[in-house]
């Protein structure tokens, strides 16, 4: 593991210290052996060390690192935005593969620069005052994925709050103008209201792909306004088979993003428009031929961009997905479908805890699912002791009609109508007033 050092943080003495001595070594290996990590997977090799920020990009092309240690106090005129892109751009290890950056920082979460370094994919980032030797190796030998630094990208305040309140009545309006190949486009944004729902489960096959299509279709259906379903699974995604569609390349939409000219008009226009239902739309999702192509930030990016009043998201399971990331974080309800069976009870509670203690999401904003409700399963009445802290949105019998409408390209509706539960914007009603029937 070549090592290149651009920091004066002190924990990097002692680490110095510890690799240069048996005794530190044993150390070391010692406490990487609790954490899963018993042994040097490969041994350590500081090739460089760095003085001063403008010196960084120079020696890291020379020596061609594995990773680089970046702390934000290291000396210098450069703008640490302007290093991070550099590396990323022009420094490549031994191998040719792009080195990785270990940022150690004392900023807060929410900062421009942290969000930029996430945004970047710079995801082993070490935040706070009190930081160890051991952290560092940890992180060199163990790098970090996009759920580990999401949180950097919300203030702390809106972590909370997940940014979004459950109903959005200020009108808000946006004019974008983009000047690309000397064609100006001009798009007039305004939302009034806007909800979106994420569906989750904490394992796999638990129908939350059925429900997610079935809630789209009967929004669409019932209120005639934009409706946009959104398949956020990764490599795998599955919702256009509930309406017998293709799936459409996302190409155009990674160019407009990378050329930063994307708007509601590009995303629309790589989405599956329902035939019978011409204002549901659908976001097929990103397949294995474009998925080294799509950024993780790629997510947050199409969600914020469209301006429509109801956003369904489809996500995979557990958290080890950066759509999955993208849409829990950002939703005004996240609906939690749960399997009648102990393990799945198990899991899911497990899961909760954790969304909740690290990122905040208060309880008010999960809504539990039971599906698939048979005979053999669990009663209800434990289902919902179980789940006695959160609201529970609804149960659901998995029949043969399920299956049946899947394989015709059909959502399911019949069995599935409460999904519409507390989601319905309420329309405000005209006041009467003595002159009123002068309008008729």
């Amino acid at each position: 593991m070549r090592l290149l050092l651009a920091t004066n943080h002190p924990a990097i003495d002692s680490i110095i210290l510890k690799l240069e001595s048996e005794a530190g070594i044993k150390e070391l290996e010692k406490s990487l052996k609790h954490d899963g990590l018993p042994r040097w997977v490969r041994p350590i090799l500081i090739v460089d060390e760095v003085k001063y920020r403008e010196r960084l990009i120079e020696k890291a092309k020379v020596c061609r690192p594995d990773v680089t240690i970046l702390y934000d106090k290291l000396p210098g005129t450069v703008e640490l935005e302007v290093l991070f892109e550099e590396i990323r751009l022009e420094v490549k290890n031994e191998a040719g593969k792009d080195t990785r950056i270990i940022f150690i920082t004392s900023l807060e979460q929410g900062s421009p620069l942290l969000r930029k370094a996430v945004e970047l994919g710079i995801w082993d980032i070490i935040a706070g005052k009190d930081i160890h030797p051991i952290d560092i190796i940890k992180k060199i030998y163990r790098p970090g994925n996009y759920s580990d630094v999401a949180r950097f990208k919300l203030a702390p305040e809106a972590e909370s709050q997940i940014k979004r309140m459950p109903l959005v009545s200020e009108v808000k309006e946006k004019i974008v103008e983009k000047e690309v190949e000397k064609i100006v486009i001009r798009e007039i944004k305004e939302v009034k209201r806007q909800r979106i729902i994420t569906w989750w489960s904490a394992s796999g096959g638990e129908g939350k792909t059925t429900m997610a299509a079935s809630q789209a279709y009967q929004l669409a259906k019932k209120t005639g306004e934009k409706v946009a379903l959104l398949d956020f699974k990764e490599a795998n995604p599955s919702c256009h088979y509930w309406f017998n569609a293709m799936p459409k390349d996302t190409l155009e939409i990674i160019d407009a993003i990378e050329k930063r000219f994307l708007n509601q008009t590009v995303i629309e226009n790589n989405m599956v428009t329902y035939s019978k239902i011409p204002n549901l739309k659908i976001f097929t999702g990103i397949d294995l031929y474009r998925i080294n192509s799509w950024g993780p930030e790629y997510f947050d990016i199409v969600k914020n961009t469209l301006k429509y009043p109801y956003i369904i998201i489809d996500t995979n399971a557990g958290l080890f997905f950066s759509g999955t990331v993208s849409a829990l974080q950002g939703s005004d309800m996240v609906s939690v479908v749960v399997e009648p069976t102990y393990k799945s009870i198990e899991e899911t509670l497990r899961w909760l805890d954790f969304i909740k203690d690290k990122w905040g999401i208060p309880k008010e904003h999960f809504r539990i699912h039971f599906n698939k409700l048979s005979f053999k399963s669990l009663d209800e009445d434990t289902l919902r002791k179980a789940f006695n802290e959160y609201q529970i949105g609804g149960t659901y019998k998995y029949t043969d009609n399920v299956i049946e409408a899947l394989n015709k390209g059909i959502p399911v509706e019949k069995g599935f109508e409460n999904l519409l539960n507390d989601l319905l914007f309420i329309q405000e009603k005209k006041k009467n007033n003595i002159l009123s029937f002068l309008k008729r």
